[in-house]
């Protein structure tokens, strides 16, 4: 069998998050690796013609899609499965459709309103999704497109006074980073994330997992571009990954894996996912993203989940491997 891993063609050198795809591709490629299989390493190329050209003289039995954004922008993540479908080459992890929607954060946050899956208020620069007044409320101003925790940093968590204020916030960041960032309610309190696997077709959904922040009595908790990408912040080794609970947290726990088995099927996810939570002080549970294709170096969050249940990257690799787009 012929597999062809495609990834993100790298811009920048330099930039760790781009770099974190080097990790996926070599557990990818030692995972798939045998006398039966033929490995081969696709960069993506937007362009249509050049891309199926190469993807024809290959002639890949079903590909491992790893791209994660196109020339550095995430709202492009949907084109690789998309130039797939189109070509009826089968592949690894979730379409074209639904990379779209989870990967523009406001488009997602629409779809968990209209199921009545929980989700924070936010406000954009046109549109307001707010139930209660914003006067004297915390705010994070995130990206609607880009994901590794690009664009956030310790100035992201604002108050305001008006949804006007709030606006020009907004609107000064769209300004400094060069594109697009909304307002999401902070929801002060705990903050957690839930993998899910498919095995034989079937959603397996993994204990969830907490993210403990030490030393931040001065910091607000969140997991900015810092301390998710930055090993010499303060921040990058004052975050851990719990997974030991007690059992005032058994009906939680358990929620967050209900919710998470709805948002797979509500935004029609194949092969593996990540959804990540805030809960807050009176333990009311809101979705935070839905990630679909996430991160799998060995030191992510969702391999540390799948760590934990006792099962082997290899194996992790020949699931998704299985749920195919076809």
């Amino acid at each position: 069998m012929k597999i062809a891993i495609l990834y993100d063609n790298i811009s920048n050198e330099n930039n760790p998050d781009e770099i974190d795809i080097l990790h996926q591709i070599t557990v990818v490629k030692k995972s798939l690796t045998s006398k039966m299989n033929k490995i081969v390493e696709i960069p993506f190329n937007p362009d249509f013609k050049e891309f199926s050209d190469i993807v024809d003289k290959e002639k890949p039995d079903f590909v491992f899609n790893l791209v994660e954004s196109v020339g550095g922008k995430g709202s492009l993540i949907h084109l690789a499965p998309e130039y797939l479908e189109t070509l009826n080459i089968p592949f690894t992890g979730s379409s074209s459709e639904a990379l779209k929607t989870t990967s523009n954060k406001l488009d997602a946050k629409i779809k968990m309103e209209t199921t009545d899956i929980p989700t924070a208020d936010w406000v954009t620069l046109k549109e307001e999704y707010i139930k209660s007044p914003v006067e004297r409320k915390k705010f994070i101003i995130k990206a609607v497109w880009e994901h590794a925790s690009k664009g956030i940093d310790s100035e992201s968590i604002v108050t305001v006074n008006s949804i006007e204020e709030l606006r020009e916030k907004i609107k000064a960041k769209n300004e400094k980073e060069g594109y697009e960032f909304f307002a999401e309610e902070f929801i002060d309190g705990r903050e957690f994330n839930v993998a899910v696997i498919s095995r034989d077709g079937e959603p397996i959904c993994l204990n969830p997992a907490e993210l403990k922040f030490y030393n931040f009595e001065k910091k607000h908790k969140i997991v900015d571009f810092k301390a998710k990408w930055d090993v010499t912040s303060s921040q990058y080794d004052d975050i851990k990954i719990c997974s030991e609970f007690t059992d005032n947290d058994k009906e939680l726990l358990n929620n967050l894996k209900i919710i998470s088995l709805k948002a797979w099927e509500v935004f029609k996810i194949k092969g593996y996912a990540r959804f990540d939570y805030r809960v807050s002080l009176d333990n009311q549970i809101y979705m935070l993203e839905v990630n679909a294709n996430p991160c799998i170096s060995p030191d992510a969050g969702f391999f540390a989940a799948c760590v934990k249940a006792g099962l082997k990257i290899k194996n992790i690799i020949k699931w998704i491997s299985q749920d195919l787009n076809k």
